[in-house]
């Protein structure tokens, strides 16, 4: 409760951002699995970074990254 007052967000909310950072930094290594990325990102499986990752990126991470890949 302290932390929200203070920050204006969850510590949820903090850390599903963080783990979303990651798994974009991650994503940029196209020989990387988007399962093996939600894992190591702390995240349950891939539907739980999917939506994660819709919610505070607005795409998919397979479509983030296809946008982001070199060349794109």
């Amino acid at each position: 409760r302290e932390f929200r007052n203070a920050t204006g967000e969850t510590i949820g909310s903090v850390l599903r951002a963080m783990r979303v950072a990651s798994a974009q930094a991650m994503l940029r290594d196209p020989r990387r699995s988007v399962t093996a990325i939600a894992l190591d990102c702390g995240f349950n499986g891939t539907d739980q970074l999917i939506r994660a990752f819709r919610r505070l990126a607005g795409t998919t991470p397979g479509r983030w990254r296809r946008a982001s890949a070199p060349g794109a």
